[in-house]
């Protein structure tokens, strides 16, 4: 097979140009491979470097690292492959180090996932492509393919990513690719938790992936990934909502998608929100995990429906329902415990801020109560709340503009620098309280310390004479905490 020529313009940085004139030196036959060979020709930065090589993968990585000053990791000694990661001040590289997984390159490339990704060229001369299987036209198409029936059977995860590539790249499966998908989405239930939740929590930081959840619902895959949800398909509800709940769920996470591109009547708050959505909590950015809990926020009204002789549909509970749900769901798939727990407080809470809207006035103790127990997911279930209205009457109506208010309101008392709604620093603490009142140590100083902490938030006392006053005066009348 002649390979063809790529195009001329240098994808590569001058740290990694550096990096293939060293590894062209080497004796072992090299190729660059797979995703790099893909970002090239699609004219995208390259910040990854793929090699296949005919010898040690562990070895080559080693002494690259070495060489550059970097530093080495062994990823699967097995299949002697190894990562190299170096940094010269202006730019970071990951180079990966993989030993052919067949007799030669292109029965390497035979065993790979996607035509895109069944490309390679040689270190020594990365103008040369070799093409065996049709990537470079797929590319131009803009169209992800399976190399082969036995290419997504030896991996059934491969599903997953067909569609997380997609959707990175803005591309469509082909028909063919899409059939396959359909008729062995019930492979997926071989794939380990721990990938299964990788590729999930790579598409949710995806900007689209709502699109790619309703296309992974018709191809029968997000049943398979989140069996919980298939219960909510067709499952019917009242007024105001004009969906079922499942394409309620799916139009949450677009309209939260919506929101993180123009945030609207929350834009007073824009960099403050970003910034937070953009923290990470585990291994994952808290705006992946918004979009989790969007997914899963009204998981519990399956086993929670009931109908009124009158006709109308009600979920009584189905937010804490939903949230022993979303703990069972996601320990199943291998989440951390922060990360649990930060989206179980999501779907615990996320009614809140739309029952405080319907209230005729909203006091700040009742502002602080609920950022006190969401802390420290308060704004993210406001910015849910949000979406959730989004989700239930598309366009703006008199409730929506009232939600909207009184999110603008909460959002203020978060972010504003003086006096925050959860005091950062205690007025007094619990041994003064022991010392300066002659009380016993026990659940009562917690209860005082909260009740002290809730009338800082609210302005009603501003310094430690004011809260030793408080205390003594709830003290003798044995007022608890709410």
């Amino acid at each position: 097979m002649s390979p063809e020529s790529t195009p001329s313009k240098e994808p590569f940085s001058p740290l990694a140009r550096q990096v293939l004139v060293w590894l062209a030196a080497r004796s072992e036959p090299m190729w660059l491979v797979g995703g790099t060979l893909r970002d090239r020709l699609l004219g995208r930065a390259i910040h990854d470097i793929d090699l296949a090589v005919d010898g040690d993968g562990l070895v080559v990585a080693r002494d690259l690292a070495n060489a550059f000053g970097g530093s080495y990791y062994p990823l699967d000694e097995q299949r002697a492959t190894g990562r190299a990661l170096l940094d010269d001040w202006q730019e970071k590289l990951v180079i990966d180090i993989a030993r052919l997984r067949a007799p030669d390159i292109v029965s390497d490339l035979a065993d790979r996932d996607f035509t895109i990704n069944a490309l390679a060229a040689p270190v020594a001369n990365p103008e040369q492509l070799l093409d065996p299987f049709g990537g470079r036209a797929d590319l131009q198409a803009g169209r992800v393919r399976f190399l082969s029936e036995d290419s997504l059977r030896n991996d059934p995860l491969r599903m997953l990513r067909a569609i997380r590539l997609a959707a990175q790249l803005d591309f469509e499966l082909t028909p063919e690719a899409a059939a396959q998908i359909r008729e062995n989405a019930a492979l997926l239930d071989a794939v380990s938790a721990e990938r299964q939740r990788d590729e999930l929590c790579r598409l949710l930081g995806l900007p689209h992936a709502a699109a790619w959840l309703r296309r992974m619902d018709e191809l029968g895959l997000l049943a398979m990934l989140l069996p919980e949800l298939a219960p909510l398909r067709g499952l019917t509800q009242s007024s105001p909502h004009r969906f079922d709940v499942l394409t309620h769920t799916l139009a949450v996470v677009e309209a939260l998608e919506t929101l993180f591109t123009d945030w609207g009547p929350l834009s007073p708050h824009a960099d403050r929100l970003d910034g937070y959505l953009d923290e990470q909590v585990g291994t994952q950015a808290r705006r992946t995990l918004l979009k989790l809990g969007a997914l899963l926020h009204d998981v519990g009204k399956a086993q929670t429906r009931s109908v009124d002789p009158d006709g109308r549909i009600r979920f009584f509970r189905h937010a804490e329902v939903g949230a022993e749900m979303t703990v069972r769901v996601l320990k199943r798939l291998r989440f951390s415990r922060s990360e649990i727990r930060r989206v179980a407080t999501v779907v615990r809470h996320h009614l809140r801020p739309i029952l405080l809207a319907n209230q005729e006035k909203v006091t700040t103790r009742a502002i602080y109560r609920f950022f006190r127990d969401t802390e420290p997911e308060g704004p993210a279930v406001l910015v849910h709340a949000l979406a959730d209205q989004r989700g239930t009457c598309p366009g703006r109506n008199d409730f929506g503009l009232r939600l909207e208010g009184l999110l603008l309101r909460m959002l203020d008392a978060w972010s504003r620098e003086e006096r925050p709604i959860l005091p950062g620093r205690p007025l007094i603490g619990g041994r003064e309280l022991i010392e300066q009142l002659g009380l016993e140590a026990g659940p009562q100083i917690g209860r005082l310390l909260e009740r002290i902490r809730e009338a800082q938030a609210c302005g009603e006392i501003h310094d430690r004479e004011q809260a030793l006053t408080l205390a003594a005066r709830l003290a003798e009348q044995g007022i608890e905490a709410d």
